[in-house]
């Protein structure tokens, strides 16, 4: 029986209990005024259930809003540890995941833990522009720590998945150049340690 056939229910059965406050079958009365009373808790029961759920379900886009909130001040530890009790809520809430990373990569020293925060999401993201993001900021964390090599990888992985995105081009043509720098540096190391021995 659906809701709207319950309530309608309910109030033919008030409707009857009416008409049976005025004879004298108290028995019939009492059953009918409980039917209403166990009909109408469930009803509110269900009611109360799906305000819950909706509650729950919103916290998660709350707590993320409040770190994206805190994350544009410039308060990314705060950030970092909101989007992490939506996480709490629901460990699979991809902008949570993705803003996460964004959070730990902003913080000093952090850089390699964030990789694992993108690679984190990229394997959980079904969405191919958020994960090409994702490998942006890898290759990005990468260049930061020098790893031209590794950055390059993952701006080509970006790439794949959003071949027109300009930003992840120039990326990419920056850290060939500097990995094409840093191997005539070793290469020149190299030789030079050739002509010692």
């Amino acid at each position: 029986m659906s809701l709207a056939s319950r309530t309608i229910y309910l109030s033919l059965s008030l409707t009857n209990f009416r008409k049976l406050a005025n004879t004298e079958n108290l028995s019939l009365l009492r059953i009918l005024k409980m039917k209403a009373t166990i009909t109408y808790r469930f009803t509110l029961t269900l009611l109360l259930l799906a305000i819950a759920i909706t509650v729950d379900a919103q916290n998660e886009r709350v707590l993320t809003r409040e770190g994206n909130k805190l994350f544009e001040k410039g308060n990314y530890t705060d950030a970092e540890a909101n989007y992490k009790k939506a996480l709490d809520k629901k460990n699979n809430y991809p902008e949570a995941i993705f803003n996460l990373g964004d959070a730990i990569y902003k913080q000093p020293n952090r850089k390699e833990e964030a990789v694992t925060q993108f690679e984190l999401a990229n394997k959980l993201l079904s969405d191919p522009k958020l994960k090409a993001q994702a490998f942006h900021n890898i290759g990005n964390a990468y260049v930061d720590a020098q790893k031209y090599d590794q950055a390059v990888k993952a701006y080509k992985e970006a790439l794949k998945l959003n071949p027109k995105d300009n930003d992840t081009k120039y990326n990419l043509a920056y850290a060939n150049e500097k990995l094409r720098t840093q191997n005539n540096q070793d290469q020149k190391k190299d030789d030079q340690q050739d002509k010692k021995d």
